[in-house]
């Protein structure tokens, strides 16, 4: 007998072209952001030498004031939505146009209040401002020219969000011409030339842009229409009997919150710096530091227009969001490592640029600053895919984490190295947080698990070798029993549950061996075997060619031993969602396999307590949140009781895991343990989407009930079954989710869930639905114009 490792899962036969697309899309746009941060930087140079010849120094020191209170008060009011609208314009499908015109109205007021309050208190902060107080005119302008500069701030982005960056360096570099342009125009205004060559062109720019906004959420407008009458429940609110879904705003709110504090952070960085190397070490210094880091700086923009770009197309396509990671990664080694490496080296000639006394004062601190890119762009893009998932606490410790160590740094390394220490620390500091994050697991270029997954995937292989020393114990007493020679070569295939199941080969016959380990999977070995034999006797002969047959089921050394065919193929992809050609042919097999079950029935109370009451019953102690599972109850019962629904045999565990394919073709669904005889046959499509999330199935269940769009649209893309249409997509999102989480906790005692699995896939549910997560969910509302039958199905 020769017990090998666990065979690993097949690779998965992705839809031609997407991963490609997908790629091709995030460099597009990634590469669209870095031109136009290379054209604004390069026309910003340009606009201050030309106003450097044509106007006084003393205007141009006015000018430069009035644009940086400007544009410091607008940063403020942008409220944090600059990485919000990227993150959830994506989603926002149809209500885009809502998003936007929300965003402009209340970053714009909040530059009206910031700029007012500036004016009120101008004669402290800045008294060289007086004579914007001088009329109502002028104070009115500085007020509306700020309203308008956070629309100019805000206006990339809702570009980037809307996956339209390609107009970004267009608008941008029509702006700047524009700008270029402006400053002989006003020359003669003297102390108002610059302000005006800044403010005007942008608001001739927003305008703009404003209209390619509408022409851009236009077609989504109407995309969403179309789509909307692709199905039962939507079509009926396409014709006005139901308000269409609106967006989940308390998520925009919170994400924004928690985005502020981070830039506030960020942003506060090199501005104290500037402060510590004055106090420390003088005024000289400041300047050597302030220059350095301008000129480093420029690397970190890379990886923050690689990111923002990463943003959008992973919210966009959550699926591909690993994928977009690990080539948004490539794109920023391949950018920055050789500009860092390359600016290290010619940085004593840079500086020379700008005196001797830069080049002596200032290299060490920007060679360090230069290689601190390098760190900082597994930083950028953790950054970046924690947004993706939410996690802004993630978000805010890592700009705290990073502000301190160089604040601390800083202030000790300028006693002992001068400026070169300030690098020295920026570097030490970049370098720490690209470890951490590396540690934790919460890059995410390896799933949506988080920090946990490496200390997740620790049990997991404890559990796989317990099982596999369990072997020796009673394998062969199994292997004679089914009537296999004790010598076959057999192979440990991955199993989560108290199952042992191996792959034998002896004489040339496949065949697999399932051997419990537990009283649960006793349970579930005979309920696989069970469903299996009932259902072929109850279907056709090409719908049962998926199935196994059972050739042998005998107890031995206590224990149950499962002897069934070995079906040829390969499963999906487990490590990856399918694709949708995938799914739909998964989805086509096991129709016809359930087509042969499927009968009309009437949802009375024993319907109700084998789909909600006993799954509720197995969660009793959970604590998500007071009164939960009595409200999970409630939302699930009231739009099922009493009406007439389509039930069949459910796989009751339907992911790519458990479908065999040869190439294009589905050979095989295995593993059966958790099928109900008389389900609703909806939820396994439904299970199928929660499992092939970047998330685990907590997260996606909340990501599915809070906003169902992706659901509808992967149903629709895969031709998913809906026997039951009139049954509202949370309520088939809370029964699957239901039905998974029970199941987890009752097929096994010896690998049962423990704590942080009931974190991450019960307690979010629960919270979401009690509305302490994200906002309440409105469960249940049957669409317009389907009603309840009254009669014409058997009860249950």
């Amino acid at each position: 007998m020769t017990l090998t490792r666990p065979e690993a899962a097949a690779p998965g036969h992705a839809a031609a072209g997407g991963p490609r697309r997908a790629g091709r899309a995030l460099r597009a746009n990634a590469a669209a952001l870095i031109i136009s941060t290379g054209v604004t930087s390069a026309a910003g140079f340009a606009f201050w030498a030309i106003a450097a010849r044509l106007l006084p120094t003393h205007a141009v020191g006015v000018g430069t004031a009035l644009v940086s209170a400007m544009t410091l008060l607008a940063n403020l009011a942008t409220l944090g939505l600059r990485n919000g609208l990227v993150r959830f314009l994506p989603v926002a499908g149809a209500s885009s146009r809502r998003l936007i015109a929300g965003a402009y109205a209340a970053s714009a007021t909040a530059a009206v209040l910031a700029a007012a309050v500036f004016l009120a208190g101008q004669r402290w902060w800045a008294p060289q401002l007086a004579f914007l107080r001088d009329g109502a005119a002028t104070a009115c302008a500085f007020i509306a020219a700020t309203a308008v500069w956070v629309l100019f701030v805000l206006q990339d982005q809702i570009l980037i969000g809307l996956r339209s960056s390609v107009w970004v360096p267009v608008a941008n570099a029509l702006y700047s011409v524009a700008k270029l342009a402006a400053v002989p125009l006003f020359a003669a205004s003297a102390t108002w030339a610059v302000f005006a060559a800044t403010t005007l062109p942008a608001a001739a720019a927003v305008a703009g842009v404003s209209v390619l906004v509408l022409a851009l959420t236009a077609r989504r407008r109407a995309a969403g229409s179309v789509a909307a009458g692709g199905g039962a429940e939507d079509g009926e609110a396409a014709r006005g009997g139901v308000e269409p879904a609106r967006f989940p705003l308390r998520l925009l709110v919170r994400f924004a919150a928690y985005d502020q504090a981070a830039w506030l952070v960020w942003m506060a960085v090199p501005e104290v710096l500037t402060l510590i190397a004055l106090n420390v070490r003088g005024a000289d210094a400041s300047a050597y530091y302030y220059m350095a880091n301008a000129i480093g700086y420029s690397l970190y923009l890379v990886t923050s227009n690689i990111g923002s770009a990463l943003i959008a197309e992973s919210a966009h396509d959550p699926l591909q969001s690993v994928a977009h990671a690990r080539r948004a990664l490539g794109y920023c080694v391949a950018l920055v490592v050789p500009a860092a490496l390359f600016g290290t080296a010619v940085a004593p000639l840079v500086l020379r640029v700008l005196g001797n006394d830069y080049e002596a004062g200032a290299t060490g601190a920007l060679r360090l600053i230069l290689l601190s890119a390098i760190p900082q762009i597994v930083v950028g893009i953790s950054v970046s895919t924690a947004r993706v998932r939410g996690d802004m606490r993630t978000v805010v410790a890592v700009y705290v984490l990073i502000a301190a160590m160089i604040w601390t740094g800083s202030w000790f390394a300028l006693s002992a190295w001068g400026v070169t220490g300030i690098g020295a620390a920026v570097l030490v500091a970049q370098c720490t947080a690209a470890a951490l994050l590396l540690a934790t697991g919460k890059t995410g270029l390896f799933g949506d698990a988080g920090g946990r997954a490496a200390l997740a995937g620790a049990p997991r292989a404890w559990r796989q070798r317990r099982l596999g020393r369990d072997a020796a114990g009673g394998l062969g007493a199994a292997l004679a029993a089914c009537g296999f020679d004790v010598g076959a070569a057999v192979r440990r295939l991955d199993a989560e549950s108290d199952t042992l199941v191996l792959a034998v080969d002896d004489a040339g016959v496949p065949a697999v061996l399932k051997l419990s380990t537990s009283a649960a999977a006793d349970r579930g070995l005979g309920r696989h075997a069970e469903t299996v034999a009932r259902l072929r006797a109850s279907i056709d002969a090409d719908a049962a060619a998926v199935l196994p047959t059972v050739r042998t089921i005998v107890r031995v050394e206590g224990r149950t031993a499962v002897c069934e065919t070995r079906l040829p193929g390969r499963p999906f992809d487990a490590g990856a969602a399918a694709s949708a050609a995938e799914a739909a042919a998964a989805f086509a097999a096991l129709g016809r396999v359930q087509r042969g079950t499927a009968r009309a029935v009437r949802v009375d109370g024993e319907c109700l307590r084998r789909w909600v009451d006993t799954p509720l019953d197995v969660l009793r102690g959970a604590d998500g949140a007071p009164g939960a599972l009595a409200l999970v109850r409630e939302r699930l019962r009231a739009p099922l009781d009493g009406a007439t629904v389509v039930t069949a045999q459910a796989h009751g565990d339907f992911w790519p895991g458990n479908v065999l394919a040869d190439g294009a073709a589905v050979t095989g669904i295995v593993d059966w343990e958790n099928g109900d005889p008389d389900a609703l046959p909806d939820l396994d499509p439904v299970h199928w989407y929660l499992a092939t999330r970047p998330a685990e199935l907590g997260a996606a269940a909340c990501a599915a009930l809070r906003d169902p769009d992706g659901l509808r649209r992967f149903l629709a893309d895969a031709d998913a079954p809906r026997p039951n249409p009139a049954l509202p997509l949370d309520v088939l999102v809370l029964l699957a989710w239901l039905q998974h989480v029970s199941n987890t906790r009752l097929r096994a005692t010896r690998n049962a869930p423990g704590a942080v699995w009931h974190r991450r896939n019960v307690r979010p549910v629960l919270q979401l639905v009690a509305g302490g997560s994200g906002g309440a969910v409105r469960f249940g509302a049957a669409p317009a114009g389907t009603g309840r039958a009254e009669t014409g199905g058997a009860r249950c």
